[in-house]
């Protein structure tokens, strides 16, 4: 005998919910124990290691954090295994609809987890973007600047030579202008607004290795 629809809906929705549950409990146990254990392995050389972390690398996910990326994206991946797993395991509506209330919770809290986990992406994301166009926008600022540019004795090759920055760009940047003559530009970076507002502190001529650490290198 065939079930009405509205009564295959429901049937569904409960194999759902079950499984649902389910993969919220295994996938909360693997993050639990995968951890400590991620962390354990880096401290060694173990291959398993760049197993895990080539899901960061192939789909050019954040590194920033990223033994929490790695957690979450193979925890993700335990979780829709066993989500379709137990989905496709047809039971009695009986024994579907059992305990179901008490696997709404596990199941809820993973997602609220791997929730937390994108917006945990989003916003790492948008730091190294931000601090990949900001190293940009620093030397465009330098090689534009006729200043910096005469210093050296005309139009010369910019790169970075060094810097104390934040993993979001803004900070000190160390650039080296080379042309007849070689120079560094001391750039400062601020994230008080959207894009990096910029700001030359300086120029020296001396290297890094002949300045003086306990003095700024605008004051030497």
């Amino acid at each position: 005998m065939t079930d009405a629809p509205g009564a295959t809906l429901v049937n569904f929705t409960t194999r759902a919910l079950r499984a649902s549950g389910i993969a919220g409990i295994w996938a909360i146990l693997f993050a639990v124990i995968f951890y400590p254990v991620l962390f354990i392995l880096t401290l060694g050389v173990v291959p398993i290691i760049e197993i895990a972390f080539l899901p960061v690398e192939l789909l050019r996910l954040p590194s920033g954090g990223s033994a929490f990326t790695v957690v979450v994206f193979w925890s993700m991946v335990v979780y829709l295994v066993v989500f379709a797993h137990r989905l496709r395991t047809r039971q009695a509506p009986e024994n579907d609809r059992a305990n179901v209330e008490a696997l709404i919770v596990p199941g809820v809290l993973a997602m609220l987890g791997f929730a937390a986990g994108v917006w945990h992406l989003v916003q790492e994301h948008r730091t190294e973007t931000r601090a990949r166009e900001t190293k940009v926008l620093v030397l465009d600022f330098v090689q534009r600047n006729e200043t910096v540019l005469r210093q050296a004795g005309g139009s010369g090759k910019v790169s970075l030579y060094s810097g104390a920055y934040d993993r979001d760009g803004s900070g000190r940047y160390d650039v080296a202008v080379t042309g007849t003559n070689t120079i560094y530009a001391i750039v400062e970076a601020s994230k008080d607004s959207p894009k990096a507002k910029l700001t030359l502190r300086c120029t020296t001529a001396i290297d890094m290795a002949k300045r003086d650490s306990r003095w700024h290198v605008c004051e030497q």
